[in-house]
């Protein structure tokens, strides 16, 4: 009974993205990076070519409520409003821009201390705080489909036109914390059936 509960527990687990491996960016003086409601593990994008530094895709997610209406209704709904940025981190420091041109570079001038550049404008320095951000060590776990109605407004007397196409979902948000915490479940009931 509990064998194939444990299995799929597993292959849940096997199937999720990992998030093993971390990289601690630091901070100087006020915090730099683009804050948000919750962020995403690091995606790697490449080393540069020296191999002294390593481009990852930082996401930021914002939660927005919005008011929907529908056929004289009104519906709630909270939409996920992700920001992307750029982080170019090495061991000196790093640089993280913005798709609107705005670049925070932050870096080590001494010993436990450094200084922070706000796209050139704004100086901090301070002593260093770490920031550790988690890095995503597997492609996402699933890709996701779902249709998506198009209504074409005829401009002469033809009827209106319906499409209905499938816009994809990369999966690039995977419930690292589901996971984990279907790993712990499933150590706890191992060890339960093996006392």
């Amino acid at each position: 009974m509990f064998l194939p509960i444990l299995l799929s527990v597993f292959a849940f687990h096997a199937g999720s993205a990992s998030c093993e491996d971390s990289v601690t960016l630091w901070q100087f003086g006020l915090k730099r990076l683009a804050a948000g409601a919750t962020t995403e593990p690091l995606q790697v994008l490449g080393p540069a070519s020296d191999g002294l530094s390593t481009t990852f895709l930082y996401e930021v997610l914002n939660f927005q409520t919005t008011t929907i209406s529908t056929n004289g209704g009104k519906t709630t709904a909270t939409l996920t409003s992700p920001v992307y940025r750029t982080i170019v981190a090495s061991a000196s420091g790093w640089v993280e821009t913005g798709n609107t041109g705005f670049v925070i570079n932050c870096a080590f001038t001494s010993d436990g201390s450094g200084e922070c550049f706000d796209s050139g404008n704004a100086t901090q320095t301070g002593t260093a705080t770490p920031v550790v951000l988690g890095v995503r060590t597997s492609p996402p776990a699933a890709t996701t489909s779902f249709p998506v109605s198009t209504t074409v407004l005829p401009t002469s007397t033809a009827a209106p036109t319906t499409a209905i196409t499938t816009a994809s979902n990369d999966s690039s948000r995977p419930s690292v914390a589901a996971a984990t915490l279907m790993s712990l479940l499933s150590v706890h009931i191992l060890g339960n059936l093996l006392l």
